[in-house]
């Protein structure tokens, strides 16, 4: 069966080329702290009251403001410690961070496709999480907007796993479906981001996340970062055997202030170990 036989991908692919896509929402906590977070003059009472309203990101931001990077500050007990410590633009991107898990949850029903999902969201945290750390030790780089890039790296494919619902007999033949993700589903990310009205910065990151030759310049950006991550969690299993070595691509090179090489790189995930461990409990549980 060709593409342009295949009727998941003729449906995707024309509602995509006449603003048809289906996009799925943003969930309104998500919305709520970004826009408040554009206040620069928020007090930080005010958006502790807002998040307070989730007890469980209020949870995991009060987590996070504990984790591995603050070993040995006091710790903090409530959401406005936690915000205080973090800073704003930090709480923001974690707060999007964390309730993109319920995208993830809420939208496939059948079994099949529920298990698809499971695993790329197991994916996506993987390479946030390796992505975090590289971020870490490259100058110029924030390290949460490094995990929102991961996260976000395969948002595409989730919204090509809801259209595949209705094709039942598509979706048990997954090299079928494997080829329709293949083709679309970079396209579908960076739609699918402006429309949540992310940064250009996350939206080539998904936008350009298997583009392996890609150089966009001397100065690192979040698209490199996912690039590595992804290579560097292939690392021991036979994925790798289907990719471009490491230092064979322009990202790699650039990360870690240019001087990342495969043993550099080990020894950042190695120190990031607990860093990374958290992250991943943070979003996997």
């Amino acid at each position: 069966m060709t593409m342009t036989d295949n009727p998941l991908y003729t449906e995707i692919y024309d509602d995509l080329i006449n603003d048809k896509l289906v996009v799925p929402s943003m969930p309104e906590v998500a919305l709520k702290i970004r826009h408040l977070v554009e206040d620069s003059d928020i007090p930080v009472s005010e958006l502790a009251r807002a998040l307070n309203t989730d007890p469980a990101i209020s949870a995991k931001l009060i987590k996070s403001a504990n984790g591995a990077l603050y070993h040995g500050q006091p710790a903090v007990d409530t959401c406005a410690r936690a915000i205080s410590r973090l800073g704003l633009n930090t709480t923001k991107h974690l707060v999007v961070s964390f309730v993109l898990r319920n995208l993830f949850d809420e939208k496939i029903h059948t079994d099949l496709l529920s298990e698809r999902v499971r695993d790329l969201w197991h994916h996506s945290v993987e390479i946030a999480s390796i992505s975090m750390a590289l971020a870490h030790a490259s100058p110029g780089l924030d390290a949460e907007e490094a995990l929102l890039a991961g996260l976000l790296h395969d948002i595409g494919e989730l919204v090509i796993l809801t259209y595949a619902e209705g094709y039942p007999d598509l979706t048990v033949d997954s090299e079928v479906l494997d080829g329709v993700i293949t083709q679309l589903k970079a396209e579908i990310g960076a739609v699918i981001l402006r429309e949540w009205q992310f940064p250009e910065a996350i939206v080539e990151a998904a936008f350009g996340a298997e583009e392996w030759t890609r150089d966009s310049g001397d100065k690192p950006d979040y698209c490199d970062v996912v690039l590595a991550a992804q290579l560097l969690s292939f690392i021991g299993t036979s994925k790798m055997e289907n990719f471009p070595d490491l230092e064979d691509i322009p990202a790699f090179k650039k990360l870690a202030g240019g001087n990342l090489t495969r043993d550099v790189s080990m020894k950042i995930l190695d120190e990031a170990e607990e860093q990374i461990q958290e992250t991943k409990e943070l979003f996997l549980k």
